[in-house]
């Protein structure tokens, strides 16, 4: 499940109780599994969590479920895991669109043409932002919440791939998106193409 910053998760379990009296117990796992704590008055079919906050980043949740009808009481039996996700920042393409990803709607571009590109979130938690195209072209812009970005000259005729990747201070990426598009050549190392935002 992926989330994002100051908001709140809610995790449900499938269980079929037909006919019998299920007890339920929430339990959250801060270091990958390695040990589980119970959540206190987590007790439900269903559990939401606090408001979200980057130290809940990869935390883990299970379900402890087990059968008290007529009072006799059968052992745990614990649900698959559920791992949170922090997201406090994400990527947006401003330009071009989604609906430059239809055939009929294509964005044209060439040399020199600008892609726009927004960042959304908790910007202060960014300490380092990279774009590059195909792993070579790299820039690496001092952290702001907005971006314009040309398309590089030289380019081979093909399919290339502009990644956008958000570190914090230590260098944990934070997130990453791509945008793919197609390039021909015609002269001189300038060309055009066009975005395929489907990947």
């Amino acid at each position: 499940m992926a989330a994002a910053a100051a908001s709140r998760e809610r995790i449900c379990l499938g269980v079929d109780g037909s006919g019998n009296t299920l007890s339920y117990q929430w339990q959250r796992s801060t270091n990958g599994g390695a040990s589980w704590s119970s959540i206190s008055g987590a007790t439900s079919s269903s559990y939401t969590t606090p408001e979200m906050s980057r130290e809940m980043d990869e935390y883990l949740y299970q379900c402890l479920v087990r059968n008290t009808k007529n009072g006799v009481s059968t052992e745990w039996i614990a649900s698959d895991t559920a791992r949170l996700t922090y997201a406090g920042v994400r990527v947006v393409f401003v330009n071009p669109t989604q609906a430059n990803d239809d055939p009929l709607n294509p964005a044209a571009i060439n040399s020199g043409s600008m892609i726009h590109i927004r960042l959304e979130g908790n910007i202060s938690e960014v300490g380092s932002v990279t774009l590059s195209v195909d792993s070579r072209w790299q820039v690496n812009p001092t952290p702001d919440d907005e971006y314009s970005v040309l398309i590089p000259e030289n380019l081979t005729a093909g399919r290339h791939k502009l990644t956008v990747s958000v570190k914090d201070s230590s260098g944990k990426v934070l997130c990453e998106d791509e945008l793919y598009f197609f390039w021909e050549n015609y002269r001189d190392g300038f060309g055009m193409g066009r975005f395929n935002l489907g990947g």
